[in-house]
C-alpha cells in the first residue's frame, strides 16, 4: 500500500474515532494554544459551534486574549479562560496544539499546576492538529502534517459527527485556513485547501469583508508597534535574512499587548530578496521568537533548536534566562548559519 494512501487511511480512522468519543461525550472541553491565532480559535470555536448543534455542553478555554483582527469570530466571548474550569468534564479536545504543553506557559509552576488540573478534570483526551512534530500526545490522535491547517481536520471531521456546514462555522474555519496559509500565499496549500474553500463558499461566507477584517486591517497599536519593531530591523551581510525585535518598554510606550503583534514579524519576510525573518519580543514568559520563511526556505528546524516548533514557513520558540539583546543575537546567528546551509544543500 503507498505510504501516501496509508497515512490517509489512519486519519480516516482517527477522525472517525475522535467523532465517536464526541457522540458519546455529553460535556466538552477545546483547548487551544496560548498567544492564539486564527487557525487555534476559528478551529476550536467551529468546533465548538458544530457540538453546540448536537446539543453538547461545551467550552473552548485559552489562556490569551483574542487578538483584535479576530474579534469578528462568532463565540469568541464565550472562550474561558483555563483558571474558570473548576467542573469535570466527558472529553478534552486539542485543536492546533502540537504538544499538550502549548496550552499554558509551562514555565511557570502556577501554570503547570493549573494545566494538570484542566487534564485530570477530563476522562478522555484527544486531538486534531497539522503539525509534524506532534508527539501523540492523547488517546486518539488525529494528527496530519499535510494539512494546511487544524480547520481542515475540524471541517472533515463535520461530517462523521454529522454536523452541516453553517455560515458561522465557514466564517471560524475560513479565519483559520487563510492564517495558517498566509492568505494562500505559502506552500502548504494543496488541493484540500480549496475543496474547503467550495464548501465555505456554498455556506454563504462573507470572504470579502474577513479577508480585510482579519488579513489586511491593522489596528493603531498594531501599527505603532510594526514602526518601532521597523526601527530595529538589521539584515544579515547577503540581506537574505532579517531580524526585528520589540521591547517590554515598547510594549509599554504604546500600552500594547501581544495580540498587537501578530502579524509584524511578516513585514520582514515581504521586503524584497529576503528568504528568512525573524522577530524577537520580550515578554513575561521569556523571549518569544517568531520565525517566517519564504519556499523552499524553512525555518521549523531553528525554532526546534530552541525548544520550538511549527510549520516550514512558520514557526516559534521562547528563550528564557537571556536578556532580549542576548537571545536575539544567539538566535540571529543560528537563523543566519541555518540560511547558509540550506543554500549550499539547493546549490545556490
Amino acid at each position: 500500500m503507498p505510504e501516501t494512501t496509508a497515512k490517509n487511511e489512519a486519519l480516516n480512522v482517527a477522525l472517525q474515532q475522535v467523532a465517536e468519543k464526541i457522540r458519546k461525550a455529553e460535556t466538552v472541553m477545546i483547548a487551544t494554544h496560548t498567544h492564539p491565532d486564527g487557525d487555534c480559535l476559528g478551529s476550536g470555536l467551529a468546533l465548538r459551534l458544530a457540538l453546540r448543534k448536537m446539543g453538547k455542553k461545551v467550552h473552548v478555554v485559552n489562556r490569551d486574549e483574542v487578538p483584535g483582527n479576530l474579534t469578528f469570530l462568532p463565540g469568541k466571548d464565550t472562550i474561558l479562560h483555563p483558571g474558570e474550569v473548576n467542573t469535570p468534564y466527558d472529553l478534552l479536545v486539542f485543536v492546533d496544539c502540537a504538544d499538550r504543553n502549548r496550552v499554558v506557559d509551562m514555565n511557570s509552576p502556577s501554570e503547570r499546576e493549573l494545566f494538570e488540573h484542566l487534564w485530570q478534570l477530563s476522562d478522555e483526551q484527544v486531538q486534531m492538529d497539522h503539525h509534524g512534530t506532534n508527539p501523540g500526545y492523547c488517546t486518539v490522535n488525529a494528527v496530519d502534517a499535510q494539512a494546511s491547517a487544524a480547520a481542515v481536520l475540524v471541517w472533515k471531521l463535520l461530517p462523521l459527527l454529522p454536523v452541516e456546514l453553517d455560515r458561522d462555522i465557514a466564517i471560524c474555519l475560513y479565519a483559520a485556513l487563510l492564517t495558517d496559509t498566509g492568505n494562500f500565499a505559502q506552500d502548504n496549500v494543496n488541493a484540500d485547501s480549496f475543496s474547503m474553500m467550495a464548501d465555505l463558499m456554498g455556506a454563504d461566507l462573507p470572504l470579502v469583508s474577513i479577508c480585510r477584517t482579519a488579513f489586511q486591517e491593522k489596528g493603531r497599536k498594531q501599527v505603532s508597534m510594526m514602526r518601532r519593531a521597523l526601527n530595529s530591523l538589521r539584515f544579515s551581510a547577503d540581506g537574505c535574512v532579517n531580524m526585528m525585535t520589540l521591547s517590554a518598554q515598547d510594549f509599554a510606550e504604546e500600552n500594547a499587548g501581544s495580540q498587537d503583534v501578530d502579524m509584524v514579524v511578516e513585514m520582514g519576510r515581504d521586503i524584497e530578496g529576503v528568504h528568512m525573518a525573524m522577530l524577537a519580543t520580550e515578554r513575561e514568559e521569556g523571549i518569544k521568537i517568531s520565525f517566517r520563511s519564504i519556499a523552499p526556505w524553512r525555518v521549523d528546524t531553528v525554532a526546534a533548536m530552541f525548544g520550538g516548533g511549527g510549520h516550514r514557513q512558520a514557526a516559534g520558540a521562547t528563550v528564557t534566562g537571556k536578556t532580549l539583546s542576548e537571545a536575539a543575537e544567539q538566535v540571529f546567528e543560528s537563523l543566519m548559519a541555518t540560511h547558509a546551509e540550506q543554500k549550499s544543500a539547493l546549490g545556490l
